[in-house]
């Protein structure tokens, strides 16, 4: 988290921003999707100190939140999401709405409670999430699916169309990025590479779309590096022969 004095606005404006509520204000940083956060005390009629809070690279569209609450309902039953949300004291408030934007550890504790309450591993519940939000996918975004005519087409896509499409139904959206190697015709290679360390769930998301196109792959993954700002992992596909 960044704190900074601001002189101007974002635009370079020299007029504050204008504010609904004269102690706080709330919005989004447009296509660097930052959440800002404008804390505004007046200390005279002239005067306003503003204070820029920045949290970027870290945040989740509601529409995960959602897809994994319904999952957790499904499975587990509503009393289970109660807990989670009790449990983890969610800044959102267990809240969520497709377009919201929140912080993706938000997720990542509940999975972790969830975990301690089934005694599953996290990673598995976490691809097994995967699994699931692929399946939601194909129901919510049919095309991105019907475009690709096997699974190692749809995974080369990912980066230059999907996420850029994706990018316009969710202009704020932070999404993970991807290359691929495919100079080997026996091993297709796709590195993953995200500030949110869930590679598990891009794991699972893989497995559903081999299963969606009715493939058969052995993925092997490699974790590269892990730490506080960035998870880097190599997913190997290498195709079971009959």
């Amino acid at each position: 988290m960044n704190i900074e004095r601001l002189d101007k606005t974002d635009s370079g404006e020299n007029e504050l921003p204008k504010l609904n509520n004269p102690y706080c204000h709330c919005t989004w940083a447009g296509s660097y999707s930052k959440i800002l956060l404008f804390l505004s005390v007046a200390l005279s009629k002239s005067s306003i100190l503003v204070i820029k809070i920045t949290m970027g690279g870290r945040s989740m569209k509601g529409i995960v939140f959602i897809e994994f609450k319904q999952m957790v309902d499904a499975v587990y039953g509503e009393a289970m999401m109660d807990y989670l949300i009790e449990a983890v004291n969610p800044a959102s408030g267990g809240s969520y709405t497709s377009v919201g934007t929140y912080h993706h550890t938000e997720l990542t504790m509940m999975i972790a409670k969830l975990s301690e309450r089934t005694q599953k591993p996290t990673a598995e519940l976490t691809r097994a999430f995967g699994h699931y939000l692929a399946r939601t996918f194909v129901v919510k975004f049919p095309d991105f699916f019907k475009q690709a005519r096997n699974t190692l087409e749809f995974l080369k896509r990912i980066d230059n169309h999907i996420h850029v499409e994706v990018a316009k139904l969710y202009p704020d959206a932070e999404l993970p990025e991807f290359s691929f190697d495919d100079t080997d015709p026996d091993v297709f290679i796709l590195n993953y590479a995200s500030t949110r360390n869930l590679a598990d769930l891009a794991h699972g998301l893989i497995n559903e779309t081999i299963l969606y196109y009715g493939e058969s792959y052995q993925v092997e993954r490699e974790n590269l590096t892990e730490d506080n700002t960035m998870q880097r992992t190599r997913f190997k596909l290498v195709q079971r022969k009959p």
